[in-house]
This record gives C-alpha cells, sequence and structure tokens, in this order.
C-alpha cells in the first residue's frame, strides 16, 4: 500500500507537452485541468484513475486518483457494489513513468 501520492511530489512544478494535455479537462475540486491516465495492466473488475492536475500553462500543481474492485464485469460493471481500494507501487511507478514520458526536460 502507499500512501496517498506521496512520491509523486518531486514532479509537482514540471511542465507537460502540449501534445499532452490536448484532452484537458476543467478540475471540479478546485483551480486548473486535469488528464487522466489508466493502466492497462488490471482486468475488467478493476478501475482506476491517476489524475495529473495542472495550471493554465501546463504545470503540475498536484496529483489525485481513485481505484475500485467492481463485483461484476465488463459492460455491467459500473451499476454493481464497488470495493476501494489503495495504490500499490506499480499504479505509482506506471504514474511516474507516465509522467516523465510527458513533460517537458527533468530539472
Amino acid at each position: 500500500m502507499v500512501e496517498q501520492m506521496e512520491t509523486m511530489e518531486s514532479y509537482v512544478g514540471l511542465k507537460l507537452k502540449e501534445e499532452s494535455i490536448k484532452w484537458k479537462q476543467p478540475n471540479k475540486n478546485g483551480p486548473g485541468y486535469y488528464i487522466v491516465t489508466r493502466p492497462d495492466f488490471y482486468g475488467d473488475s478493476i478501475h482506476i484513475n491517476l489524475y495529473i492536475i495542472f495550471d493554465g500553462e501546463g504545470v503540475i500543481t498536484d496529483f489525485d486518483w481513485d481505484k475500485c474492485r467492481s463485483a461484476n464485469r465488463g459492460v455491467y460493471n459500473r451499476s454493481a457494489k464497488k470495493t476501494p481500494m489503495d495504490l500499490t507501487k506499480r499504479d505509482i511507478k506506471y504514474l511516474q513513468n507516465f509522467v516523465k514520458a510527458n513533460t517537458e526536460e527533468m530539472q
């Protein structure tokens, strides 16, 4: 289990590449925007969203996530009972690699 996203603090302040923010969404929980990425190493019963939150200039300001297991798979999983799950080291590593690949040169 990984506590929230403490390991991602060093990535705050990096600037996202223009091509990586073309699908940005307004941040409903505060100022700025977000993009969401989802690891592809989980089956249909796991739902995970890793959010990268950034300002109008594309500078990362925060990270967020949600992850749960659903009782059903496939099309009907959204209406099934869900069990919240914690992030794993593998989830964090995926997000770190995604951020490294989609930001301008690391400082």
